[in-house]
């Protein structure tokens, strides 16, 4: 999937974009296995296992799996990330997992992810611009969303 100019004008104007269903299934598959391998497995497993993870619990890039850092450096993200930047010159800073079960207890509170407040005001570009991105491999509700 491409991202269109609208797409990346609405990024711009909002400051941010959902696009649902960016990988292909097979890409999401691929992702999800290395997911489940290197980092977390899946909730049945999980409630099998006694709540316990039995995977190597690998969390940041690159990872020991082609079809999970093929999602981190997915060529739509290189491409829509030197549309935005306005330069082939980019880097991938950081790339991690994260995971929450149903049904456990986690820290919740209010907190920055990116100190950048990337939702207040539209600065000019410098040599330094920042693009965060996330992916939601599960169906989610407004009540589970990661981003509510």
């Amino acid at each position: 999937m491409h991202i269109t100019d609208d797409q990346i004008a609405t990024f711009k104007n909002q400051g941010f974009l959902i696009i649902e269903n960016f990988l292909s299934r097979q890409e999401q598959k691929a992702a999800l296995d290395g997911f489940f391998k290197v980092f977390a497995p899946p909730y049945d497993r999980y409630i099998a296992l006694g709540r316990q993870n039995d995977t190597p619990g690998q969390k940041e890039f690159p990872w020991n799996h082609s079809g999970l850092n093929y999602a981190a450096a997915h060529p739509d993200l290189i491409d829509v990330a030197q549309r935005i930047l306005k330069t082939r010159e980019i880097r991938l800073g950081e790339g991690h997992l994260g995971m929450k079960y149903a049904g456990e207890e986690y820290w919740t509170a209010f907190h920055i992810d990116y100190g950048n407040n990337t939702l207040g005001p539209i600065i000019s570009p410098d040599d330094f611009m920042h693009l965060a991105g996330f992916y939601c491999f599960d169906d989610v509700t407004a009540n589970t969303a990661p981003i509510r």
